[in-house]
């Protein structure tokens, strides 16, 4: 019995976290998601070697709290977990998260509850059960310009604020324009 491929300071790697999914996908790659730890993708390289990349909080996956993972057809990952459902890109490794705006309204899941049915919908289990349909999965293109308010509602100009030197507080709210 092993660890492979331990973390080390500046190396990405295993760690030793609570396992929730072990997948190999049709590339050859392995497909670890972690409890804590995020997802970790393990990708054979020529001569032996092996590189793993991580996908965690800062790729998207709130608090690294990976409860279960599958793939779909295409080769993309889902990740069920604790903020709603990571979708990852099988090619670029992007990763999406889609919530309640999305559909995603069962939170949280549960570790290890998920599974695939023959019509390869994804199906993840929590405090209800919910299906996705990968092949009808569109990424959200729409990018909504923020705006700042003066407190009256008003909009700031772009140029700028200048504030005198007897000034000692500013409030400002923002609108996002859909």
């Amino acid at each position: 019995v092993e660890q492979p491929w331990p973390e080390q300071p500046g190396r990405v790697g295993l760690p030793g976290a609570h396992v929730t999914s072990v997948v190999r996908d049709k590339r050859g790659r392995l497909w670890v998601s972690y409890y804590g730890a995020g997802v970790r993708v393990i990708e054979p390289q020529p001569g032996g070697a092996v590189r793993v990349r991580r996908i965690g909080h800062n790729q998207g996956l709130r608090n690294n709290a990976a409860n279960a993972l599958l793939l779909d057809a295409d080769g993309n990952a889902w990740v069920s977990t604790d903020s709603g459902i990571l979708r990852i890109d099988g090619d670029t490794l992007t990763a999406t998260l889609l919530q309640q705006a999305n559909g995603v309204g069962l939170l949280p899941y549960w570790t290890a509850s998920a599974g695939t049915t023959p019509r390869g919908d994804l199906l993840f289990g929590g405090d209800g059960l919910t299906i996705v349909h990968p092949s009808e999965f569109q990424p959200s293109r729409f990018k909504a310009p923020i705006m700042l308010t003066a407190q009256d509602g008003q909009p700031i100009s772009p140029m700028g604020i200048t504030l005198g030197p007897s000034l000692r507080s500013l409030q400002v709210g923002f609108a996002l324009l859909d």
